[in-house]
């Protein structure tokens, strides 16, 4: 699997970067422009190709990350959610269920994720 960037004026590939999986959800933004890529491992990368960091999961992702204002990231994989700072440290995590969604984060800056529990699908809320 091959993460590309293209020039939006010609269409010609910017650059190229080979994962070690294919993403299995689409990229999310940062404010500075950079990506986070949903693969085993979870990547954040420049808009020129850098890799910024990697962060190997407990659990392949199975949907696309949420960005906060402060540069947080929040990807749901395996039966958690996880917090990862700036630098892809991870913050926190927490248990809940299979994870069967992206996070989403509200107008209050609570996280919202939906989760298989005991056989019934719940919505979680953690924050504010």
């Amino acid at each position: 699997s091959l993460l590309r960037a293209y020039d939006v004026a010609t269409g010609a590939i910017a650059w190229s970067l080979p994962l070690a999986t294919p993403p299995r959800g689409s990229a999310s933004l940062f404010e500075d422009g950079d990506v986070l890529v949903p693969a085993t491992p979870s990547l954040r990368v420049s808009p020129s190709g850098d890799v910024v960091w990697s962060k190997q999961p407990p659990a392949m992702p199975w949907s696309s990350a949420a960005v906060d204002a402060q540069g947080r990231a929040y990807l749901s994989a395996g039966f958690a959610i996880y917090a990862l700072g700036d630098a892809g440290g991870t913050l926190w995590q927490a248990q809940g269920g299979v994870m069967t969604s992206s996070p989403a984060i509200g107008a209050d800056g609570a996280l919202y994720v939906s989760a298989v529990v005991s056989g019934n699908t719940t919505v979680i809320v953690l924050g504010p």
